[in-house]
């Protein structure tokens, strides 16, 4: 639906430091979505980082590497310093279900910023601020593309 993407990106307008996530071992779609997302960001002068649940798969570093995508994971542990303090909204990229993302819901608790979620799976959970959730994609990255046209 056109006014979902646009009530996204209304949201993202306002945004200056993004926190991207996705699922728990992520794969060419997920990882694929959130340096589209990076990149997109990055063009509109905003700044974006990418959290990781689990290691980054070799198979696929060479798309944040080639490509600048600054990132950190957390998949043996968070760091005792880490804090969402710095951003203003979060952007979580093919799911919206919290079973996927191990240990960030806690990490939330009485933090103010936006929640988004950007996904093609039907099951959602209902805690973000805004959804652009398009069933009918094959991909997350589908509507990534579509959100980067717009």
């Amino acid at each position: 639906m056109p006014e979902d993407y646009d009530l996204l990106l209304a949201a993202l307008s306002t945004a200056r430091r993004v926190l991207i996530t996705t699922h728990i071992r992520p794969d060419g779609d997920a990882l694929g979505s959130t340096a589209a997302m990076a990149l997109g960001l990055r063009a509109k002068g905003i700044e974006a980082r990418v959290l990781l649940l689990s290691h980054l798969p070799s198979k696929y570093a060479f798309i944040y590497r080639e490509l600048g995508i600054d990132h950190f994971d957390v998949e043996k542990g968070w760091p005792g310093d880490f804090s969402l303090a710095p951003y203003d909204t979060l952007l979580v990229v093919d799911t919206g279900t919290w079973s996927q993302l191990p240990g960030l819901k806690d990490r939330l608790a009485g933090w103010t910023g936006k929640k988004l979620v950007v996904d093609h799976h039907l099951t959602q959970e209902d805690w973000a601020d805004a959804k652009l959730v398009v069933t009918t994609a094959a991909a997350a990255g589908e509507i990534v593309g579509n959100l980067m046209k717009r």
